[in-house]
C-alpha cells in the first residue's frame, strides 16, 4: 500500500499546483498579496507531497487506504463543484474570509513543521511535536475544518451542507484510523497524544492505553 500512499500524496500535490495556477491566471497582480495566505498554503501542500519519503510504516488494508482517499477527495472535488448563493450581507461575509484566511494560515504553519512527514494516508514517518503540533495533535484537520466553515458561510446551501456533514464524520474516522495507526507504530506518539488536545488545545486527549 506504500505505492497507493505516495500516488495519492502525489495527486494531491499536483491538485494543489493546479489550483494554484488557476488562482493566478484568474486573480489580478494587485490582488495578490491578500491572496498569500492562500497561495503558501497551496505551495506548501505541493512542495511536502512531492519530497515526501517513503513511509516507515505504509497504510494497510481498506480502513486505512479507502476512508482517508474518500474524504481527501469529497473535500477537493465536492467543494469545487457545490456551490450555493453567495451571501450578500458584508459582515457574514468578513466571518467568512476570517475563517478561511485563518485555516489557511494555520494549515500552511502546520505544513511548514510537517514537512516530509505529510502525506494524504495514514503511514508513519515521524513524530512531529513542533509549531501548532505542540498545541494540538491534528491541526490540519482544524486549518480544514475552518477553510470548509468559511465555503459553508459564504455560500450555504443544502447540498453544500450535505457534503460538508458527510465529509465531517469522514475526517473523524479518518483521525481515528490515523491516531490508532500512530499509536502503535510510532514511539513517543502515546506520551505526546496524553498531554496534547486533539483539534483544541486540552480536548481530547489520548488515554495511556491509545483509545480516544
Amino acid at each position: 500500500m506504500s505505492t497507493l500512499g505516495r500516488l495519492l500524496t502525489y495527486l494531491s500535490g499536483s491538485a494543489a499546483v493546479l489550483v494554484l495556477g488557476g488562482v493566478l491566471a484568474r486573480v489580478q497582480p494587485r490582488l495578490w498579496p491578500w491572496m498569500l495566505p492562500y497561495l503558501a498554503f497551496e505551495v506548501s501542500t505541493a512542495v511536502f507531497a512531492f519530497i515526501s519519503p517513503k513511509a516507515r510504516v505504509p497504510a494497510w488494508g481498506w480502513t486505512e487506504t479507502l476512508v482517508p482517499s474518500v474524504a481527501t477527495w469529497l473535500y477537493v472535488v465536492g467543494f469545487a463543484v457545490l456551490h450555493g448563493s453567495p451571501v450578500s450581507n458584508p459582515w457574514v461575509r468578513g466571518a467568512s474570509e476570517g475563517l478561511s484566511l485563518v485555516g489557511y494560515g494555520l494549515g500552511t504553519w502546520a505544513l511548514l513543521n510537517l514537512r516530509t512527514a505529510f502525506s494524504v494516508l495514514p503511514e508513519v514517518r515521524t513524530l512531529v511535536a513542533t509549531g501548532p503540533y505542540r498545541f494540538v495533535r491534528h491541526p490540519m484537520y482544524l486549518a480544514y475544518f475552518l477553510i470548509t466553515a468559511g465555503s459553508v458561510v459564504a455560500e450555504p446551501s443544502p447540498s453544500l451542507l450535505a457534503a460538508a456533514a458527510v465529509w465531517a464524520g469522514l475526517m473523524y474516522a479518518r483521525a481515528r484510523v490515523e491516531e490508532r495507526k500512530l499509536a502503535a507504530n510510532l514511539p513517543g506518539y502515546l506520551g505526546y497524544a496524553a498531554r496534547t488536545g486533539a483539534l483544541v488545545p486540552g480536548l481530547g486527549r489520548l488515554m495511556p492505553e491509545g483509545n480516544p
